[in-house]
């Protein structure tokens, strides 16, 4: 991943380590200014707040001030960018319906206590034990047991777990060789080989009730009705909200779990409205159809600078990586490394941070986060800071001479690569024509291609018809 780094194929223009949360000020309800204080990146914490029902010891609201409700009851519509339909108990169920062992801080990067309140590592870090919550009860009233956890990893290793695979839970739950239940709350798990934070990953299996779907062949459990919610009774978790219905392409409504080992939550109903367009988002925010959004472009930040809003700028355990993607096979312009070298240097990643992304987000050396465990700054070989000087000079190096009309040329081609892009993405849509300012300057002359979602998942996953690609992807706190 470094030497894709190294030779500008991949190279991060922001990295989005903190989000916007909007909620109109206007709701009356207690509950969701609450869940807008804490929602991300734990729902649960500002959901339940009572306190006769966690262990003083623990932090549940892993350092933040929850504001407490003034209302009981009352229903939150917020909206979920994702396609819904896409959801399913293998890929990790739904924030504030389904847990995992471990909840990630977003201040520290660290593990901290959920389904599991504590757990010891080996010396050689090889085998590891987790010490379940006792008390805690699956929607449908039975009880969570080590076994529930037990299955759960292995079906998340499970090869002909389709959704695992795809998800790539899988690739992180295979590192268990094998788990022991010595009793109904202690799970003993041996590793195949070494890893000092384990703990870390388990933040990502979700765990779920083995009664309810242990007889399902790990092949059919993506299409089951546990997972597409045709079922309601099929959908159990152990979350501070249970499953209502589901209606594809249009929402989801979750209702309050009484029996929730946090406490009971706050909100009686919460409906997540399936908008994948940000824009949209915004729109419906204002008009008052949406309650809450996580995500707010920033572009967008000041229309809810007034009064009627309240705006969070929070933290995240995950961030966004935004690059241009080339194929030097594919492409004639890219073969001489001297010419991706050179299209980095000429972008000034530091002012397209604040004219495109608003600020919002960082220019990193390297790909992982500043407070994450795994930076390492100092460890990164090749850096290409903005020198547009420079970028000529590698240019010229590489046969690329400017032409009369200020456009390199070389052998009779002239030096324009194509840029594709996503319609749909916020992002997508300002940024290749900023790329396209700066390789200007150096006598690149970029065509920017904004196409539909489909024409784009089209020509850049399955044609692979570009020069340029403008990707971006999301990650948790490891890649």
């Amino acid at each position: 991943m470094s030497a894709r780094n190294d030779d500008g194929m991949r190279r991060r223009t922001g990295s989005l380590g903190e989000r916007l949360l909007g909620r109109r000020r206007l709701l009356q309800s207690g509950a969701a200014m609450g869940l807008a204080a804490g929602l991300h990146p734990s729902l649960r914490t500002a959901l339940a707040q009572d306190s006769d029902a966690s262990p003083a010891a623990e932090d549940l609201n892993l350092g933040y001030d929850i504001e407490p409700a003034e209302n009981e009851g009352g229903t939150l519509i917020s909206a979920s960018g994702s396609i819904l339909r896409n959801w399913s108990l293998a890929t990790g169920g739904f924030q504030g319906m389904s847990e995992t062992l471990t909840q990630i801080n977003p201040h520290t990067f660290e593990p901290e206590p959920l389904l599991a309140t504590s757990w010891e590592q080996s010396d050689d870090s090889m085998v590891w034990t987790f010490h379940l919550r006792e008390g805690v009860t699956w929607h449908d009233g039975e009880p969570f047991t080590a076994e529930d956890v037990k299955f759960s990893i292995e079906l998340h290793a499970h090869p002909d777990n389709i959704a695992a695979t795809i998800v790539d839970t899988y690739s992180w739950a295979i590192w268990v060789d094998t788990i022991e239940t010595p009793d109904p709350h202690t799970v003993v798990m041996t590793l195949k080989s070494p890893v000092v934070d384990f703990a870390l990953y388990t933040y990502v299996f979700t765990i779920l009730a083995k009664h309810v779907v242990g007889d399902i062949p790990p092949a059919d459990l993506v299409n089951s009705a546990a997972s597409t919610g045709s079922d309601p009774s099929a959908v159990v978790f152990t979350g501070p909200f249970k499953f209502k219905e589901y209606i594809p392409n249009e929402q989801m409504v979750l209702e309050r779990n009484d029996d929730y080992w946090g406490g009971t939550p706050h909100l009686d109903q919460w409906i997540i409205k399936e908008i994948p367009d940000s824009s949209a988002q915004v729109v419906q925010l204002q008009s008052g159809d949406l309650d809450f959004s996580l995500g707010i472009p920033p572009a967008t930040a000041d229309r809810f600078d007034n009064e009627s809003f309240n705006l969070y700028r929070v933290p995240t355990t995950s961030y966004s990586i935004y690059y241009y993607q080339m194929d030097p096979d594919r492409s004639p312009y890219f073969q001489d490394v001297r010419v991706r070298r050179a299209l980095l240097h000429a972008i000034d990643r530091d002012a397209m941070l604040e004219a495109v992304y608003f600020g919002f987000g960082r220019v990193p050396i390297g790909l992982f986060p500043e407070n994450s465990w795994a930076s390492n700054p100092d460890g990164i070989e090749h850096v290409y800071p903005y020198d547009p000087d420079k970028a000529r000079s590698l240019l010229d190096e590489a046969g690329w001479v400017v032409g009369d009309d200020g456009i390199r040329e070389k052998d009779g081609v002239k030096l324009q690569p194509n840029m594709v892009a996503n319609s749909s993405n916020i992002w997508h849509k300002d940024t290749p024509a900023a790329i396209q300012a700066y390789w200007r300057e150096v006598g690149v002359d970029l065509v920017p291609e904004v196409l539909a979602p489909d024409l784009y998942e089209a020509r850049v996953t399955v044609d692979f018809d570009f020069d340029t690609a403008l990707r971006s992807q999301g990650s948790g706190v490891t890649v």
